[in-house]
């Protein structure tokens, strides 16, 4: 696999941030491609809170609706001991949230996250590779070769890590 193109970025990384940020890169107009390490998708981690900040990303990115769809919004938080004693409660603190940026914190579970982002890389055409795992990234004038342990390369304009 070795390809050139003057608007094609390199993505390190399917988690999360890699195809959040190829969405926006296609949207900007460049070529994005990712590649990542794991050669299957799969159930991992446990859930997460997205912000109001990250949520305003999904939105503009068009897939907020689906997220809140998949995800519950927070509507109280308690902060407690290891035991159980109630330290502090609020309902006050998401109201707020969403007023202020028209999104509270949502919680979602990583693997639905995932493959909500993944689901739209495929409905954009934007190439995610899997078992491609990154072992040498070449500096040239005018490009990127991103070179993998099965022995392929890959050229872009330039190379973005977001993996971990």
């Amino acid at each position: 696999m070795s390809e050139s193109s003057k608007d094609q970025v390199i993505i390190i990384g399917g988690g999360v941030a890699g195809p959040v940020l190829a969405i926006q890169l296609q949207n900007a107009g460049y070529s994005p491609i990712l590649f990542e390490k794991v050669r299957e998708l799969g159930d991992v981690g446990a859930s997460l809170g997205l912000a109001p900040n990250g949520l305003r990303v999904l939105h503009d990115l068009g897939l907020s609706d689906k997220i809140l769809k998949n995800g519950a919004s927070m509507t109280c938080g308690v902060h407690q001991t290891s035991s159980g004693e109630i330290l502090a409660e609020s309902t006050t603190y998401f109201d707020g949230l969403r007023k202020k940026y028209g999104f509270s914190l949502v919680g979602i579970k990583r693997a639905v996250l995932q493959q909500l982002l993944h689901d739209e890389l495929r409905h954009r055409n934007i190439p995610l590779h899997l078992g491609k795992n990154l072992t040498t990234i070449e500096e040239h004038a005018n490009h990127v070769v991103a070179k993998f342990s099965d022995g392929t390369s890959h050229q872009g304009s330039f190379l973005v890590g977001c993996d971990g």
